[in-house]
């Protein structure tokens, strides 16, 4: 059956079925994410023998659960980064879907981010159906792309508390972020910002820019005197979730844009830091 810290909770934190060529090492990996906080960190493919008090070398783990859990998925470990830098097609394209999973997940970070440094989380009522959850059409005003997301936020609370505590499409990207960080630390070049996440990020920023150049006049919106800076809650919201390899890709690529939009409503108020 395995060690003691195995029979100790099997509540699975990665999601298996999602990435069914990573089965495998994800498998050996639960117990792993579930004491790194789904984080694949740059020691976990270290060796795990230690010096005893007396200075002998002891590969011995059974006090520590996380040396058991790094021993247990080094193996694998090791066969799927040979097999990734072996290019092995069906492994290369799970891990690019993964990075655009995780790619379209921190968007959505981002974009809460920003809403909340707007004080529009929660967004005031616009009128539109709950089940109206398309927020990834930035063509539409920022009110309205808000309550999509709030609508959305709402049916992954709603998941979640069906599934016991945990959204089904959170565990998901949480398994994608795992196998990106697993990619970084063994060396794996990872592909560009996608396409359709920077087209839709620069829509949005757009509609910022809109919206507060409105609210410039009409004040209807003071900002959320809790941020410090809307670059610092972005970095955040995406680092505490994804991991900084991701956050800063992300956060860089509109930083300036933001910082733009937001100027006006920092000037009219001095809230912020």
């Amino acid at each position: 059956m395995g060690s003691a810290f195995l029979a100790y909770n099997r509540a699975d934190v990665l999601d298996m079925h999602s990435f069914k060529h990573f089965k495998s090492f994800l498998t050996m990996s639960q117990d792993y994410a579930r004491l790194s906080g789904c984080r694949f960190l740059a020691d976990a493919l270290e060796d795990t023998i230690v010096k005893t008090p007396s200075g002998a070398s002891s590969a011995s783990s059974s006090e520590d659960p996380m040396r058991a859990a790094k021993k247990q998925l080094q193996p694998r470990g090791r066969e799927f980064a040979e097999r990734l830098h072996a290019n092995e097609p069906a492994l290369v394209e799970e891990l690019h879907r993964a990075f655009r999973l995780v790619m379209a997940e921190s968007a959505r970070n981002e974009m809460i981010a920003t809403l909340q440094a707007l004080s529009m989380w929660p967004p005031s009522e616009q009128g539109i159906d709950e089940d109206d959850c398309s927020y990834e059409d930035s063509s539409v005003a920022l009110p309205v792309i808000a309550q999509r997301l709030y609508n959305e936020d709402r049916r992954r609370h709603h998941a979640a508390e069906q599934e016991g505590g945990t959204c089904p499409l959170r565990r998901r990207a949480m398994t994608a972020s795992y196998l990106v960080d697993f990619a970084h630390v063994v060396g794996m070049p990872l592909p560009a910002l996608p396409e359709t996440q920077k087209l839709m990020l620069q829509d949005f920023s757009l509609r910022v820019e809109e919206w507060t150049g409105n609210c410039q006049t009409t004040a209807h919106v003071t900002p959320d005197t809790r941020s410090t800076s809307t670059d610092v809650t972005v970095a955040l919201a995406t680092a505490v979730f994804f991991g900084p390899v991701v956050a800063a890709g992300l956060t860089m690529a509109l930083r300036a844009r933001q910082r733009r939009a937001l100027r006006p409503l920092q000037a009219e108020h001095a809230l912020w830091a």
